[in-house]
This record gives structure tokens, sequence and C-alpha cells, in this order.
């Protein structure tokens, strides 16, 4: 799939289990701690939905879609691709998207 933009932003959103939340929350963590320390992710963003607490969305940015192919290969995102299915409700799902604001260059990686 072409993408027109440098920029590699996806959002992931996911249904956990209502039992399953801190589990899941833990190993999320774990691997989004580790996202941001690759040399080509911008950002890893989780969000909890206030209304329904059982319900996440991420926010991923990398510099390329490459970038996309290397977090996947790492060992944070194979731990984490190994227990959270069992944790969901239903499959996650994404959209991919192309940045529009700020310019590439106005993006930071999050202090860490």
């Amino acid at each position: 799939m072409p993408f027109s933009a440098a920029m590699f932003i996806i959002h992931v959103y996911l249904h956990v289990k209502e039992d399953c939340i801190d589990r899941f929350k833990e190993i999320t963590l774990d691997n989004a701690r580790n996202t941001v320390q690759e040399p080509g992710a911008i950002r890893f963003d989780v969000f909890q939905n206030q209304d329904d607490p059982s319900r996440f969305t991420f926010v991923e940015i990398y510099k390329a879609p490459s970038d996309i192919d290397h977090h996947k290969s790492t060992d944070h995102y194979a731990r984490w691709a190994d227990a959270v299915d069992e944790l969901l409700v239903e499959p996650r799902s994404r959209d991919i998207m192309t940045n529009v604001f700020p310019e590439d260059d106005g993006w930071t990686s999050p202090a860490l």
C-alpha cells in the first residue's frame, strides 16, 4: 500500500474483557515504554475511554512504514502480541492515517 507522507500513523482500537483490564495495561505499558525507545518511533500513546474503561485506543507514530516493520520484529511487541488476543472481547482494529498538521518535522518523542 503506497503512502504519500513520510509519517506512518496508526490508530489501534481495542475492546478488553473487563476482568482483564489490569493485565492488558501491564503488557501494553511494557510494549509502549519499549516502543518509544526504538529509533523510528515518534510516539506511542495509550488512551483509556472514560465512559467505557474496557475500550482503549493507541496512537502510534513512526517516521516511515519500515519503522513499523521493525517494531513488529521486536521482543516487546512479540510479548504483547502473544498475550493480548486472549484479553480482548473482539479482534483489534486499526486506521492508518496521513499526517496533515503539524508538519512531519514538528513531531517530537514524548518525554521519558
